[in-house]
């Protein structure tokens, strides 16, 4: 299975910085998708505000946030971003509010799966640390028929 080669467009982190080219206004992505920036704009990477992704990355592979990622994994992940800033982006960074399962945090992620515009699914993904890496784990999302009603 792959994606059509017309998903790259959408699919690449880079998207956001083409936004101001397009012809047309992207109102919810600009809304909901925090700041996207190219690495060498962000001057601050250091100071954890910002998140590290490259530009085709999947499940997390690869993102990394400074006092969050390993030491190394964020060094490596600063070191490529330098050395080849068109294949990633800085994103900048919210806050996830951790959920509590006997007695341990884990940060969740939610995704809708579209087709045509109309949700379609959901995924889940948890972590053991704010960030939602290669190391995160896929979850079950249930909705109950009074959820699916409101």
């Amino acid at each position: 299975m792959s994606n059509p080669g017309t998903s790259l467009v959408t699919q690449s982190k880079r998207f956001p910085l083409t936004w101001d080219d397009l012809s047309v206004s992207l109102p919810t992505w600009r809304e909901l998708l925090p700041a996207t920036v190219r690495v060498r704009s962000a001057n601050d990477l250091q100071s954890g505000r910002w998140v590290l992704k490259p530009a085709l990355g999947r499940v997390g592979e690869g993102v990394a946030i400074a006092r969050v990622s390993s030491d190394s994994e964020w060094h490596s992940a600063k070191w490529e971003a330098c050395l080849h800033p068109s294949l990633w982006v800085a994103q900048l960074r919210f806050d996830v509010v951790p959920l509590e399962v006997t007695g341990k945090l884990y940060y969740p992620c939610l995704g809708i799966y579209t087709v045509e515009g109309q949700a379609c699914g959901i995924y889940g993904r948890v972590a053991e640390k704010s960030l939602i890496d290669a190391d995160a784990q896929d979850i079950a999302v249930l909705i109950t028929e009074d959820e699916m009603n409101a």
